[in-house]
């Protein structure tokens, strides 16, 4: 069984991505835009904005620590799981989720 928590973060994000029909794909298929998935191309500036709800100010800090970007990135990377959790269980709710068999991307449910 495989158990995921999904937070406001989370939901946030989906809320701010690009989707659209890619009709070039085999058969076409609804896609996230995979260089701009929220609006820009610079990713963790615009997770960084969504989450935290301002600029990330480099005006004090000449960059983003590296701990901060790898946070920022496993939560983007987490989407996906996000996503395929809300398409399954039709709702957009923080909570625990588990997934009863490992092949089956429908099988998610809430349990918390």
């Amino acid at each position: 069984m495989k158990t995921f928590e999904i937070n406001e973060d989370h939901l946030k994000l989906l809320k701010r991505m690009y989707v659209y029909f890619d009709e070039f794909s085999y058969d076409g298929a609804p896609a996230v835009d995979s260089k701009r998935p929220y609006g820009n191309s610079d990713v963790v500036d615009d997770i960084y904005e969504i989450l935290f709800g301002e600029e990330f100010d480099y005006d004090k800090h000449e960059e983003m620590p590296e701990k901060l970007v790898q946070d920022l990135f496993k939560i983007h990377k987490e989407t996906a799981t996000v996503l395929q959790i809300v398409l399954c269980t039709q709702s957009f709710e923080a909570g625990i989720y588990r997934k009863s068999n490992s092949y089956d991307s429908l099988s998610w449910g809430k349990v918390s």
